[in-house]
């Protein structure tokens, strides 16, 4: 008889492996692993490899409690039973498939998967008997030995509002622990190469949709030595228009703003919103432009999540195969349906890679940012790399629990520190009842507030949207947060032509009114290189963080030059999501012309 195990699939994955399996069911004559408890079990006639991720959650739990039996009426069939006797720690993610009966066996099916050292590949006998009649396999992705606790999943599992499912994937990929060259952060010949190699090859973060909503709308693009011109053509189309005139290369326009035309200041050559050449003064002076195409150049352009991306080269991949799984993540999170309530730059005295590193891993928290610890979950934060994803990691920081370094900290502890921080805070008392825990009741709170302040019903809002630090990257340098109390997206670039000096800009998006209405986008606040992030008043507590981390960022483009070592070494798990940008950025800088 076959064992159907995408039922058996299903079970694990909406139980968690938390509670001990035991049951067997009978359908048409084939066994179905079956689970004790609320999980909801299908029946699927194909049998064979389940495309279908696994995830068990929780520490020591044995599999040798794993039986499968017969049902009472039919005694005909042998019993059956699942070994050997095995642990699963913290969490397992993979593919499950059944070999060994009716020819339903095939190759176990990693796929990339197979390329990591965190992973170690399970196989479990099913017996009828003393008959085997086929085995199990699983993908077992283990974590770095000593990796403090407890797990974002273990924080997730507990929360009163659950989360949504991509927010239950974990993905800890090991890249390895090789050295990243230093030259990359100051090198001038290293910097040049990435103008041509990642900025004109790239797609990149240039605007918002509500910054440019009426026709000849447009804002001014600048990375290094391009710039661009991203302008409303129509109602639903934007273009991207290489910012030079034609005649002698002077900048069409120097910001933003509303124009039914493009003119030159210098000799007054004009071109319409289409790019075409309306106007040349003195034409009768110029027989080499007459009948030829002397319309703008333009870039490619894509809109996602509300953001306006463009990209120098034409013949580069489709934006929406660039993003790779990133709309599929922020479906919760819906980006579109907010705006830009807050935009600060500032010039920072480092690389634009060691900018944005600052801000995509928890590690340095301790030692930078020690106020925070009561209430942030530093040291157990999860740092997500999918196989095969070239573009896109991901790091989640619970909050509302104190760091695992903290010991004998309490509820109110927790609350006094997080309150002080937190925007949604509204300076009422919050209060931690019996069987509630701060983190429950932040939630609570932050869900109140945000939601009367823009109208919206967050009732059901998952605890973790309330509360939690979930960023992303999307390679090069773009930094979307999802969750709605964080509302935060970073950019960083090159300033000018200079390797050892950048812009770092930090974003609110705040949600909508349910009828779509919002408050004029934020105008840019561009803050000098002596000007503290504090100064933008706006920005909230995140203004004292990105403060502490600028002045160790000088500290530390200056050491990279100081040093006698011509490498910088990466922690194998916590820092995974710098090593895998730089892995990305070389297959980058290595590609053929």
């Amino acid at each position: 008889m076959g064992l159907q195990l995408a039922a058996a699939v299903e079970a694990l994955h909406d139980l968690g492996l938390r509670q001990e399996p035991s049951l067997i069911g009978h359908v048409d004559q084939d066994i179905v692993l079956g689970l004790q408890g609320d999980a909801h079990i299908d029946h699927h006639d194909a049998v064979g490899p389940v495309d279908h991720p696994v995830r068990a959650a929780g520490q020591d739990f044995a599999l040798e409690t794993l039986a499968l039996e017969p049902p009472a009426q039919d005694r005909s069939n042998p019993a059956t039973s699942l070994g050997p006797d095995t642990e699963i720690q913290h969490s397992v993610k993979g593919y499950i498939q059944l070999e060994g009966h009716q020819g339903a066996g095939s190759q176990v099916r990693h796929g990339a998967l197979q390329e990591s050292g965190c992973i170690e590949r399970v196989t479990y006998a099913l017996f009828g008997g003393r008959q085997a009649i086929g085995e199990i396999t699983m993908v077992q992705l283990k974590f770095p030995v000593g990796r403090p606790g407890p797990s974002v999943q273990d924080v997730l599992s507990q929360d009163v509002n659950p989360a949504p499912a991509v927010m239950l994937e974990e993905s800890p990929l090991d890249l390895g622990t090789e050295d990243v060259t230093s030259e990359r952060y100051f090198s001038k010949a290293w910097h040049d190469r990435e103008v041509e190699k990642v900025w004109r090859k790239t797609w990149q973060l240039a605007c918002r949709v509500e910054e440019i909503p009426d026709v000849g709308d447009h804002v001014v693009y600048e990375i290094v030595h391009d710039s661009l011109i991203v302008v409303r053509t129509g109602p639903d189309e934007i273009r991207a228009y290489v910012n030079s005139c034609l005649h002698r290369g002077t900048l069409l326009r120097t910001q933003g703003g509303c124009v039914k035309q493009f003119r030159c200041p210098f000799h007054g050559w004009t071109w319409s919103l289409q790019g075409k050449l309306t106007d040349l003064p003195g034409a009768w002076d110029f027989p080499q432009v007459e009948g030829k195409d002397y319309s703008l150049p333009e870039a490619r352009v894509g809109v996602w999540g509300g953001f306006v991306f463009v990209n120098f080269d034409q013949d580069c991949e489709p934006l929406e195969s660039y993003l790779e799984i990133l709309p599929e993540h922020f479906k919760a999170f819906a980006l579109e349906d907010r705006y830009k309530a807050a935009h600060v730059a500032k010039i920072m005295p480092c690389n634009w890679k060691l900018a944005m590193e600052a801000f995509i891993e928890s590690y340095h928290v301790p030692s930078a940012h020690p106020q925070v610890l009561a209430y942030y979950g530093d040291q157990n934060t999860q740092y997500d790399v999918w196989p095969g994803v070239r573009h896109v990691n991901r790091m989640i920081s619970v909050q509302g629990v104190p760091s695992p370094s903290m010991s004998d900290v309490s509820d109110e502890t927790v609350i006094k520190h997080m309150r002080r921080d937190m925007p949604f805070y509204d300076g009422k008392p919050i209060e931690v009842g019996p069987g509630e825990t701060p983190r429950a009741k932040l939630a609570e709170r932050a869900r109140q507030k945000i939601g009367r302040s823009t109208g919206n019903d967050l009732s059901t809002l998952s605890d973790t949207e309330s509360l939690d630090l979930i960023e992303y990257l999307l390679f090069p340098n773009m930094v979307p947060w999802g969750g709605q109390s964080l509302p935060v997206c970073y950019r960083f670039r090159p300033y000018g032509d200079n390797p050892e000096q950048s812009v770092m800009e930090i974003m609110f998006l705040f949600a909508k009114a349910p009828d779509g209405s919002h408050p004029a986008p934020a105008e840019i606040r561009l803050l000098g290189p002596d000007e503290p992030w504090a100064t933008a008043r706006e920005l909230g507590s995140a203004a004292i963080v990105a403060d502490q981390d600028t002045e160790n960022l000088m500290r530390i483009q200056k050491g990279l030059r100081a040093s006698s070592r011509p490498t910088v070494v990466l922690a194998q798990y916590q820092e995974s999501r710098i090593r895998h940008y730089h892995q990305t950025l070389d297959a980058y800088m290595a590609a053929e012309d």
